[in-house]
């Protein structure tokens, strides 16, 4: 439902197509149908036994054939006696009760396992007698060969006695009966059932981990901890959420689950696939340093970019926006000072770790996937009027009224034109001329194998994106080989990754020039030739095409290389303690160029020998990182101990150089050699070089109390030769109630309550690699004996330092009844001090600003996420989950320079119909709203009225003051998903929403109260303009020409409700697929941005439109 001005109720308007409608509903009929056979299917695997006289281990196996469980029992503990029994559609767990407790026999059921067991109350018929074998000694390991301390060892039968490794992985058990199994579990790894053989005396039982669990252990890209250690916040999500809230890229899936990964709504760019997102964690914490570009939106957003880590080194947003989401094993967001730590100067924004899947042992196996996918575009916020609509409001407005006779004679012919034209049926969409339903695919194929000492992942992977506007697409190729070879005590692993990048932008041009377009013309002509120019209201007025260019040879290409390849080497040095050692390196080739036809209207005035254009641009990049790596951790009686130092250091280049030709002869000469004007080519250049040390140590006692603390001392190229090093540092304590005696005793319901708080100190190098130093440039126009001159462009500082942010995080984390109920939720305080700005110097300098460590930035909020399963029976294969987040942050600058006060005060002064302008105050939010005061319009004479600062009203906006009317970062950020699945099908919905931020309705603005009548115009200028004395309207008067500018009647504060995903996922039976010798197949049908909800009606997507993008798939596994 959508508010307007006046208060109005406004039905939604249709947002889906009705094709895409139809057959969605069509779909759901379908889908529906099939639930209802899945769920039959489910309900209708009871037990059903009609036996007499039958020995008990037979009515076990035909228990076991029914149901699908594997049943796990020692021989001598199911006695060969026979017994009779009669069950009609009855549950597992009541046929095995009806079977087993007669014979004094317990039992347990562990996903798809049912352990039979002594039991625990046994009657006084005898029992057999457990037979004494030796000892047992064993190591758990995981997938990768590393040991796991204090896993959990039990012997099946004995569920009261359980062994628990040292930090070595080991165990040891004295005494073990005969003829039966060990069950080995560890947090965030499937329980394991191992059988014992006769004779066998030592075991290496390996563990893979669990999507399910992942959230218990926390990966930091440089030392992993168990969650119970760990003071922290994070959010840590797994292949399996990626693939249940899948969007089109990795950036958006995880926006799309955690709403403290903050991505910027950006309305310009709508669904553009070349439009690298505006990404935040936990608030903005830098100042703008370039006063002449303060409102650059992409600067000023640049330093605020989270770090993000690909298996222990650092990738760019770019390449983490272009990678294939389904190679990832799991994504952890660190967002305090107690996980970032560890990073020093570069962890103040947060971090987002990736990680890879890993190799895995076991026999050749082949991953298939292939997908249709569909970019379909949005105009249901597009409220535009049609042929006959426009003519009648151009009438109203008196656009064919004039003084004179000959200009009145004009205009009679110009209306009986447009008049014909809209008679004869010409109404253009004119929406739908530069935008197309795009189609596109993706492939990934996968192998991997390898035994217990050597393994191996082959990935491929083709994403194929082609966009809404015509000649838009980027294009995705990536590939990836990795190897792990284990020996006893080291292991070496490989990770090498290619990626191909092709992108381009549509020739058409912006959306925003079509959308003002009058439905009475048409874009072309009758022999289907673009129509260049119109007529128009007077006769030196003639409005382009500009779809005119979209017919012109030309483009605007982007193309990239990049290779990453990383080395290590494990060594488990002696008991508990190792050694790890990596290098990596990445090399990145890229390029762009953009040509103009001559013909293009750009060029309409411009001289013969500038017309036509060609811009090139190369770049290349590449970095190093070596790192070193030292852990020890070690069991006491009750405390646990583990420690860890880290030292690395990196380089990073980059270089570019760009060219400008103007002038070609025609349009088949498109080289740079045939250009009449070259301009002279510029480069830049930067290398950024830092060397540091990290510590870590971690203590838990008893499982009850633990600590940790962090440290890390960096250096970096970046900063003054007098502050070259940064100390960072974090310290945190926790307390896991839950495990006190006296809630395991009174309450236990409660399975997990864990309280943590931590504060530390990180940095910020997200600047340019030379603020420090004094820079030059050559100036070839100043020789001096032939040599060439060189003018100083920055002012040194050799003091500048590090920007520092100091960070308090409060957390709890909760489970309730059996875990079906998990909550975490954290309140934090950031305050960033040694901001790096610009100062002002005297003019006896020669600079105006030089930078300077001077401001402090404050960002406070909470963040909070809850999941629970309504229904979790496993026997029946019926889930369903829901699960809510929510973030809130609010930013306070707290010390400006004068430098920046002074920017910020010629940006007050200044006024534009299209946009607001940053203003940066202290004592205020960097993302406050300020516009000009107005209560409203003269009913007398239709005319804006505005509210002076001595309180009274003016109908001349000179001198009127801006005020800041409230800050535009939403209140509440948050999501809701819910997750049903049932035997083979699965359902994902998710949706997300902003509560509580100003917003400037920029349509209501531009299209109804400064509708330009010559060009199309929003429905609503109908209803809701002046247009007699009298009228009490919301805007001005429709024939009014001057312009209004951003005032309080056209903030809001929004509430909007997005529906991200929609995911449904269908996996053949097994029994199906091992007919076709086959592990898996699964088939799924996806829908992104599906649907969009606000009280500010306005129009979405202006210079790329927004998509629904709709997915089926099929994939499969050999």
């Amino acid at each position: 439902m959508q508010i307007n001005l006046c208060g109005k109720i406004l039905l939604p308007r249709r947002f889906l197509p009705a094709k895409l409608l139809l057959a969605m509903k069509i779909t759901t009929f379908i889908i529906f149908l099939s639930f209802l056979q899945v769920a039959a299917a489910v309900n209708a695997q009871r037990i059903n036994l009609s036996e007499k006289n039958t020995p008990v281990t037979v009515i076990l196996n035909k228990i076991q054939q029914q149901s699908g469980f594997d049943i796990f029992y020692r021989k001598k503990l199911v006695r060969d006696s026979k017994i009779s029994v009669q069950l009609k559609n009855a549950s597992v767990e009541e046929a095995l009760k009806v079977i087993l407790e007669p014979q004094n026999l317990d039992f347990s059921i562990e996903d798809k396992l049912i352990t039979i067991s002594e039991n625990k109350n046994p009657s006084t018929k005898s029992m057999p007698v457990l037979q004494r074998e030796g000892r047992i000694n064993g190591t758990v390991v995981d997938e990768n060969g590393k040991p796991l301390p204090r896993a959990s060892v039990t012997v099946l039968g004995r569920s009261n006695v359980r062994y628990t490794t040292n930090p070595d992985g080991g165990f040891v058990v004295n005494t073990v009966p005969s003829d039966t199994a060990l069950s080995v579990s560890y947090v965030g790894y499937k329980t394991k059932i191992v059988k014992l053989e006769s004779g066998k005396s030592n075991y290496k039982i390996a563990l893979t981990s669990v999507d399910s669990k992942l959230n218990e252990v926390v990966v930091t890209g440089m030392f992993d901890k168990p969650k119970e250690s760990f003071t922290g916040a994070i959010t840590a999500i797994s292949k399996e959420q990626i693939k249940m809230f899948g969007n089109r890229n990795l950036l958006k899936t995880i926006a799309n689950i955690d709403p403290a990964f903050n991505i910027e709504e950006r309305n310009n760019y709508g669904s553009d696939p070349n439009q690298l997102p505006n990404i935040s964690i936990r608030g903005t914490s830098t100042l703008p340093t370039d006063l002449n570009n303060i409102q650059g939106t992409n600067v000023r957003n640049a330093y605020n970019v989270p770090l993000f880590i690909l298996d222990g080194f650092e990738i760019s947003l770019e390449r983490v926006m272009d990678m294939n989401q389904y190679d990832v094993e799991s994504v952890v967001i660190l967002k305090d000072a107690s996980s970032t730590a560890a990073y020093g100067s570069r962890g103040a924004n947060g971090v987002v770790v990736i990680t890879s899947i890993k190799p895995v042992a076991g026999k050749l196996r082949v991953s298939f996937s292939a997908a249709i996918n569909m970019e379909i575009p949005d105009f249901s916020s597009y409220n535009l009027l049609n042929s006959t609509e426009k003519l009648a409001a151009e009438k109203l407005g008196g656009l064919y009224t004039a003084s004179d006779i000959s200009t009145q004679d004009y205009l009679n012919t110009l209306y009986n034109k447009n008049l014909k034209a809209a008679m004869e049926g010409v109404n253009t969409n004119w929406l739908k001329v530069p935008t197309q339903t795009g189609i596109s695919q993706t492939h990934q194929l996968g192998l991997s194998g390898g035994d217990a000492e050597f393994r191996y992942t082959l990935t491929g992977s083709y994403n194929q994106i082609t966009g809404a506007m015509k000649g838009s697409k980027r294009d995705n190729f990536n590939g990836g080989f990795s190897i792990m070879y284990l020996l006893k005590k080291v292991r070496f692993t490989n990770n090498l990754s290619v990626g191909f990048n092709n992108s381009a932008n549509s020739p058409w041009g912006d959306f925003s020039n079509y959308t003002p377009m009058n439905p009475y013309w048409a874009p072309y002509d009758d022999d289907g030739n673009a129509v260049k120019q119109y007529s128009s209201f007077s006769s030196g007025d003639s409005p382009l095409n500009p779809a005119y260019n979209g017919s012109l040879p030309g483009f605007d290409r982007s193309k990239y290389t990049v290779v990453r390849n990383t080395t290590s080497v494990d060594w488990d040095v002696t008991k508990g303690l190792k050694w790890s050692n990596s290098v990596g390196y990445n090399r990145q080739v890229g390029s762009t160029d953009k040509y103009l036809s001559r013909s293009n209207t750009a060029f309409l005035n411009a001289a013969a020998s500038s017309l036509g254009s060609y811009a090139l641009s190369n770049s290349y990049a590449q970095g190093y990182q070596i790192r070193s790596n030292v852990s020890y951790g070690t069991v006491i009686d009750k405390s646990t101990i583990y420690g860890g130092v880290n030292v690395q250091a990196t380089e990073d280049k980059q270089n570019s150089s760009s060219i400008l030709a103007t002038g070609f002869s025609n349009d088949t000469q498109t080289d740079l050699s045939q250009a009449i004007n070259v301009n002279r080519p510029t480069t830049s250049e930067s290398t950024t070089r830092t060397v540091g040390a990290s510590a870590t140590l971690s203590y838990i006692y008893d499982g009850r109390f633990f600590a940790d603390a962090n440290y890390n001392l960096t250096g970096g190229s970046s900063f003054g030769s007098d502050s070259r090093f940064g100390k960072f540092w974090s310290a945190g304590l926790g307390w896991t109630v839950s495990n006190e005696r006296f809630m395991k005793d009174n309450l236990p319901q409660i399975n997990t309550l864990r309280l943590r708080y931590n504060y530390g100190v990180t940095g910020n190098l997200n600047f340019a690699p030379y603020q420090s130093l004094s820079t030059y440039t050559y100036d070839r126009t100043q020789l001096y004996r032939t040599l060439t001159g060189a003018n100083l462009t920055g002012f040194a500082n050799k003091d500048l330092q590090w920007q520092t942010t100091y960070q308090q995080n409060a957390g709890i984390d909760m489970s309730l009844f059996d875990n079906k109920l998990s909550l975490s939720a954290n309140y934090y305080f950031k305050r960033t001090t040694n901001a790096i700005t610009s100062v002002y110097l005297s003019s006896s300098h020669g600079f105006a600003t030089y930078t300077e460590n001077l401001g402090q930035i404050n960002n406070y909020g909470s963040d909070i996420q809850a999941s629970f399963f309504v229904i979790k029976n496993p026997e029946r294969k019926f889930y369903w989950s829901i699960t809510a987040a929510a973030s809130h942050n609010k930013n306070l600058l707290v010390k400006l320079s004068d430098a920046l006060k002074k920017a910020t005060e010629a940006a007050a002064g200044m006024n534009s119909t299209n946009s607001t302008f940053y203003q940066y105050v202290e004592g205020q939010s960097s993302d406050e709203v300020y516009v000009v005061q107005s209560p409203g319009v003269d009913a007398a004479t239709g005319k804006v009225l505005y509210l002076k600062a001595d309180g009274t009203l003016t109908t001349d906006i000179s001198g009127v003051p801006k005020v800041a009317v409230g800050d535009g970062t939403p209140k509440i950020n948050g999501r809701l998903s819910t997750m049903i699945r049932v035997g083979q099908f699965t359902a994902n919905i998710g949706f997300g929403g902003r509560f509580g931020g100003k917003k400037i309705n920029y349509t209501l603005l531009n299209k109804v109260e400064n509708a330009i009548l010559r060009n199309n115009i929003d429905k609503r200028v109908f209803d809701l303009r002046w247009t007699k004395p009298g009228d009490v309207t919301a805007f001005k008067s429709i024939s009014a020409q001057d312009a209004t500018f951003p005032n309080t009647r056209f903030v809001f504060t929004e509430n909007t409700i997005l529906l991200n995903n929609v995911n449904l996922n269908y996996s053949l039976p097994a029994r199906w697929v091992k007919r076709l010798n086959m592990e898996q197949i699964s088939i799924s049908a996806t829908m992104s941005d599906v649907g969009y909800w606000s009280n500010i009606e306005q129009e979405r997507g202006t210079s790329y439109p927004y998509t629904l993008k709709p997915s089926f798939s099929v994939s499969a596994i050999f």
